[in-house]
Formats: structure tokens, sequence, C-alpha cells
């Protein structure tokens, strides 16, 4: 049984890490153009602060000058700015695309007076009028706002109200105006359009964990995400369209954005930073649940046998679940 353990903690590990890879060599192979090389790469932004807000449009802006040498991608955006901002033209909620190498805002866009970026419908809409912007195209899919941890464990005050899903308290996608999305509703938002998506990006903060994943599964066939908190230029965006613009297949391309954020988030002096990337398919996560299932059936089964470890919390000579109370209790006592 102990090897069974250790084999499942071993494959759990790896699926978990996906595809990226540590490597540093960012070379990027020789490919042809072709019709399947189209894409339209779809950014959902709620600002949250100043800081957010230049980042975030930044990051879309140097995006859609690539399309105008990358015409094979297009790039639409949906920006929510932050109360702070007070540069004309870069305030409310305002939708744009990419239109020779510019970012054009659509005129004709009404969000009205309560707009909630929040609201799986509104991304639902967004989606839908991108898809117009580019049709037939392949679509990655990016959100960027201020993530948070798992309900109940967050510090934030997250309440049924606050989250307007009374029956859904899970991870923290996006924050706007105090409130949040959760990770169940940016799913429904994806799944209630109908439209295939290739890849999610998660720039957002503690975005790549498993219960994201269970979330997440069959809304696209791969994420891009970080566990830990990740810098407000998360990611190389204008890297990943020039590789795209060469043909290079999708997966290659994701994981030399992935090296590339790892290299770069290294550079932060702020060493609450994890430079962490990972990689996965999320299209089918049945191997996953498989081995998540054995394993934690066999923690159930194992709660009573003596540990042989010295490593804190548990104590040589005393059952599992011992050592197992005095994590929870200081997780509590650290929540608390």
């Amino acid at each position: 049984m102990k090897n069974l353990f250790f084999r499942n903690g071993f494959l759990l590990l790896c699926l978990l890490a996906g595809l990226a890879a540590c490597s540093e060599d960012d070379s990027s192979p020789t490919a042809i153009v072709t019709d399947d090389n189209n894409y339209c790469l779809m950014s959902y932004c709620a600002g949250g602060n100043y800081q957010h807000d230049y980042s975030l449009f930044t990051s879309v802006e140097e995006a859609a000058e690539q399309t105008k040498s990358n015409p094979n991608v297009g790039v639409t955006v949906l920006f929510s700015y932050s109360d702070a901002s007070d540069v004309p033209g870069h305030s409310g909620v305002r939708r744009y695309v990419a239109r020779n190498g510019k970012l054009e805002e659509d005129t004709t866009f009404n969000p009205g007076a309560d707009f909630k970026i929040y609201d799986p419908a509104r991304l639902s809409d967004f989606v839908r009028w991108s898809v117009e912007q580019y049709p037939n195209r392949k679509n990655l899919f990016v959100f960027s706002g201020h993530g948070d941890s798992w309900f109940p464990n967050s510090e934030q005050p997250f309440t049924p109200a606050a989250l307007e899903s009374p029956d859904v308290h899970t991870r923290s996608t996006l924050m706007d105006h105090g409130k949040s999305m959760s990770s169940a509703d940016l799913a429904k938002g994806l799944k209630d359009t109908g439209v295939p998506f290739e890849a999610m990006i998660a720039h957002s903060c503690l975005q790549g964990n498993v219960e994201s994943l269970a979330e997440w599964e069959g809304c696209a066939r791969y994420l891009i995400s970080s566990p830990f908190s990740i810098p407000d230029i998360a990611y190389d965006y204008t890297a990943l369209i020039r590789d795209l613009g060469k043909g290079i297949s999708l997966e290659q391309a994701l994981a030399s954005m992935a090296r590339r954020a790892m290299s770069m988030w290294q550079e932060y002096e702020d060493k609450d930073l994890s430079s962490v990337v990972t990689l996965t398919r999320i299209d089918d996560l049945t191997p996953l649940w498989n081995v998540l299932k054995e394993t934690f059936a066999y923690m159930r089964e194992s709660v009573d046998e003596i540990s042989h470890s010295t490593d804190s919390p548990a104590v040589a000579g005393e059952p599992f679940y011992k050592g197992y109370n005095r994590a929870f209790d200081e997780l509590k006592s650290f929540d608390g």
C-alpha cells in the first residue's frame, strides 16, 4: 500500500505540473502558416486599481500591435477600469478590437450603468461578440484581474450576496469594485456560449490549483496558470502572437510562453512571488481524478497507522491522524 501511495503521489505531481518545461532554451522551431493557424485572442480584464489598469491595458495594447505583422491572430478586449482611473478614454467599461495593429474602441457598445463584469452572462456576450469579429478561428481566452484563494479560507469576506452566487463558493478569478467572479461562474460564462476554446490563460493570482482544474475541465484544451501570486505584467503576449504568426503549434507556443514567464518572474525582487507556471491539458482530467480517489482512499485507510516520520506536525510513534489534526488546528489558527 505504501508503494501505491508514493506512486500515486508522484503521478499526481506530474499531472499538476502539466506540460510546462523549465528549460531556458527559448528558441522557436520553424513552421509553415496554414488555414488552421488562425486565432482569436480574447482578453477579459478587470483593473481593480490604477496599477492594474495600466499594466493590463499595456499588455493588451502591445498584443494588438503584433497583429499588424501577424494578421492570422486577432485580438478582442473587454476592459472594466477601476474608479481610480483618471486617464481620458480609460474609464468605465469599454470594448476593443485590434485593427491595423491598434486597439479600436467599439463605439456601438453600451454597457449601461449596472454592468457587472463578474456576471457570467456578460462574459458570454463578450465571447459571442469576439467570434463575430473573428469568425472561424481557434479561440484563446485570457482573464485578467485580482485572483484570490479558495473559499472559505480566503481572507476576503466573500458572502453569498457579494458573490451573487448563493450556491457557489469557489476560487475568485477576478475582482471588480469589491465583488468577485467565482471560478464556477467563469466556467459557466464560457460553456454557455457553446464556443470551443483551445486555451485559457489565467492572468490572475492563485489559479493553478486542483479545484480550479475541476471547475474548468472541458472549457478548453490547455490552461496556463500559476498556483501562487504573480506579477501584474505576467505574460508576454507579443511573443505568443509572433510564435503563432510563424505557424508554431499552439502547445509549443504556450510552453514557450510559460518558460518566458518563469524566467521573467525570477527577475522580480519581491520574494513573495514564486516563478511557477503550469501548462496543463484540461480537456479530460479523468486520470487525475482516478489518482486522487486512490490517494484519498489510502489516506482514509491509513489514518490509524503509526507514523515513522519526525517531520512536523507528525510525531514518530503516533498514529497519522494526530498529525493531521495538528495540521488542521494550525491552519485554523493561521486563518483566524
